[in-house]
């Protein structure tokens, strides 16, 4: 996967990496600045969250394109159509076209396009594909390109936060993360969107270490600063409206939890599509709600629901199910399904070892379930 980017000694090549770009051919000037309108529109529309118009814009540059030979404009295209390919929750056809960004990008020396392009490729191998070791191998590349620019060294430690959660290094992630939120709030004040990246990353910590009223004010911090900026309708407000209600439940406030999940997936359902991955996420935390109120026949069936369309979506071996399987084996165990539920069990924990390994937090976890079960099931 590190095919054609710079050696990481390389990075510290500011001059070379700043050299100025070669104009395009001039037979080839013109589409080369309408494919650039195009991909300026693309950004605008998923900055906006308006994702599938994104991906259109994105398509429209990436035909304007055809038969012109101008790496630049190319690997504008494609870190662009990784960017909305993720947002839209395609993420493996997401990587190809953010490598190739980063390969274009490395050979035609541009320092902020090729340290874009590595960061986004080390959050989509290592946050949403939980590829731990092929997203820290593009670390120190990350970090050797954003060094002197305050901005993106607070983007790649944000990331770098974001990876680390996921695989279980909670006091590294926390070290990146408040790096990253002071780094921005030197530079942009705390008004700035940016800062609900930093807010929202910071909960993702806190609630790694049970730490669940600081996470909910957090996930409240970056929610009031996202509507102010982007509006009511924005995918991140939805996403926060779900953390705080995933907080509540954390918190055993169950009933508000079910009230603000139910809120919160009709809008997220709204934006993303309900297939999105991070719709079926909140439509797990919004079973489990029922769940803690004893509904337990409607949390099983909202949970199989999910299930079969995470299947779908992200393939059945990907890491998420296994907590969705797991939840499944617990509802389906208080209904007394004694057989579906240890059937569960078992391919949460094989997802869990596979994917994340024997050591991690969520894998102690199934095996504690898994104890669990079979000691309930023998008494």
């Amino acid at each position: 996967m590190l095919d054609g980017l710079p050696p990481v000694e390389g990075c510290a090549d500011i001059e070379r990496l700043q050299s100025e770009v070669k104009p395009p051919p001039p037979a080839d000037a013109d589409r080369v600045r309408q494919a650039r309108t195009l991909l300026a529109e693309a950004e605008a529309e998923r900055n906006g969250g308006r994702y599938d118009a994104a991906l259109e814009r994105a398509r429209e540059a990436e035909l304007t394109l055809v038969g012109v030979d101008y790496a630049p404009a190319r690997a504008e295209l494609y870190l662009e159509q990784g960017k909305v390919l993720d947002a839209l929750g395609q993420y493996e056809d997401a990587v190809q076209p953010l490598q190739e960004a980063a390969r274009l990008n490395a050979g035609t020396g541009r320092r902020a396009q090729l340290r874009d392009s590595t960061t986004r490729l080390m959050f989509l191998m290592g946050k949403r594909l939980t590829r731990f070791d092929q997203a820290l191998a593009l670390r120190p590349i990350a970090e050797g390109l954003a060094q002197g620019h305050p901005l993106e060294e607070a983007d790649v430690a944000n990331t770098l936060a974001l990876v680390l959660v996921e695989k279980g290094d909670i006091h590294d992630a926390e070290s990146a993360q408040r790096r990253a939120f002071k780094l921005r709030l030197d530079a942009l004040g705390p008004a700035h969107p940016s800062l609900g990246n930093s807010h929202h990353s910071m909960a993702l910590v806190l609630t790694a270490q049970s730490r669940h009223a600081e996470a909910q004010r957090e996930h409240e911090k970056a929610m009031a600063i996202w509507e102010a900026a982007l509006g009511p309708e924005h995918p991140n407000v939805s996403m926060a409206m779900v953390n705080v209600a995933t907080q509540y439940f954390h918190q055993g406030m169950y009933d508000e939890s079910e009230a603000a999940h139910r809120k919160a997936l009709s809008l997220r359902t709204a934006a993303l599509g309900a297939k999105h991955p991070e719709v079926l996420h909140a439509r797990v935390n919004f079973a489990l709600a029922l769940c803690r109120q004893g509904q337990w026949e409607v949390c099983g069936v909202e949970l199989e629901q999910a299930l079969a369309l995470q299947k779908e979506v992200l393939g059945p071996d990907h890491r998420v199910l296994a907590r969705t399987h797991i939840n499944l084996a617990v509802s389906k165990q208080a209904q007394g399904l004694f057989d579906d539920a240890a059937v569960h069990m078992q391919r949460g924990l094989e997802i869990s070892e596979a994917t994340l390994g024997p050591d991690h937090h969520d894998t102690a976890v199934s095996y504690t379930h898994l104890r669990a079960h079979e000691t309930g099931r023998n008494l």
